[in-house]
């Protein structure tokens, strides 16, 4: 299939899933799997767990807006921890693999397997005896495809398989759908510092234990990312926002801020990240720092809860290849030879004895 067919199928598949969702998933207010919900990338999670817009030679989108991923320009493997309440954790694998690259197109494709385990809880019998088990596990397969058209815009899909089990009795497994899309707008012109994007999360069947059926835990979201300098000398910040909604609950918004400090070839940078999270419930604000080493990358979160155990996220990140170097910081010369002889500048050249 030629990669322009790709783009129209993408986009096609994008605009029917998005016109679909919005009027029919009024959703029963009951949602299952809620382990779907927990940001697992401690990069994205020190921003406050946005990730509409995310662009920026990232992976991470792989769950959370797959289009995000089409901006890769390198193979990379992602390795992440959690840890939840109640003894809980839950941990992701993923790479990310570009399969074509052009000027004007780029093809990535991404696998990831995600876990999940839950706390224990005693179950009482009637003849007096007590047993301890697994309160939930739960496991999700994704396969990302993603596609870029030139510099402002890349179109993501990423079907997967999930399974939900509950006190290690009761189970059920479904297919659901995660879509999205990432706008550049004017990049020539804004130098693409500026990037949108949209994403439906976990569109898929209900989940059924035994008799009783619940939906999945639907998220709809959009936000939007500006990069306000990018110095070789002070480094580079970047700002994001976003607003989600997930099926049967009330809207919510995320704040996150980055400062990175990199090398001119992005071989070595250190970063730090704050966010924070209106109208959660359980989460306010999340710290986080990173330092990335030639091709290994580790990042680490905290998340702050309110009445809850805290939240510790830990990544390590592996990258083959060489680095994109489109968008790298540079110095400004001492002296511009052409640029002085162009405004007729004259020079005393230094002559051999």
């Amino acid at each position: 299939m030629k990669p322009d067919r790709i783009f129209c199928f993408l986009t096609a598949a994008i605009l029917f899933l998005i016109g679909w969702a919005l009027p029919v998933h009024a959703g029963s207010g009951k949602t299952s799997a809620s382990f779907l919900l927990e940001n697992l990338d401690a990069r994205e999670v020190g921003l406050g767990g946005v990730f509409a817009a995310s662009m920026d030679h990232q992976d991470e989108s792989l769950l959370t807006n797959p289009a995000g991923i089409a901006w890769s320009h390198r193979p990379k493997t992602n390795l992440s921890y959690a840890n939840l309440y109640d003894n809980g954790s839950q941990g992701f694998v993923g790479h990310l693999q570009p399969l074509c690259r052009r000027s004007d197109f780029q093809l990535v494709s991404a696998l990831g397997v995600s876990y999940f385990t839950a706390g224990n809880i005693d179950i009482n019998y009637a003849n007096g005896t007590t047993e301890s088990r697994t309160a939930e596990a739960g496991t999700a397969v994704s396969f990302a495809l993603a596609s870029r058209l030139g510099s402002w815009i890349s179109l993501g899909l990423a079907p997967k398989y999930i399974r939900s089990t509950l006190v290690e009795q009761f189970s059920d497994a479904v297919y659901a759908l995660d879509s999205g899309l990432v706008v550049v707008p004017f990049p020539s012109v804004l130098k693409s510092r500026i990037s949108l994007g949209a994403a439906i999360l976990n569109l898929g069947s209900k989940i059924t234990y035994r008799t009783a059926e619940q939906d999945l835990p639907m998220t709809e979201s959009g936000g939007a990312s500006l990069r306000l300098f990018d110095d070789a000398e002070y480094g580079s910040f970047l700002a994001l926002a976003q607003i989600e909604r997930v099926l049967g609950e009330k809207v919510r918004y995320r704040l996150g801020a980055e400062y990175a400090l990199m090398s001119e070839n992005w071989e070595r940078a250190f970063f730090l990240r704050g966010g924070y999270r209106i109208q959660f419930d359980d989460e306010d604000y999340s710290l986080g720092f990173g330092f990335r080493e030639n091709h290994l990358q580790i990042d680490y979160a905290y998340v702050n809860t309110i009445e809850l155990e805290k939240k510790h996220r830990l990544t390590l990140q592996f990258l083959f290849g060489k680095p994109d170097l489109s968008r790298r910081v540079r110095e400004k010369p001492l002296l511009n030879v052409p640029e002085e002889i162009e405004h007729k500048e004259t020079f005393d050249w230094i002559k051999e004895p």
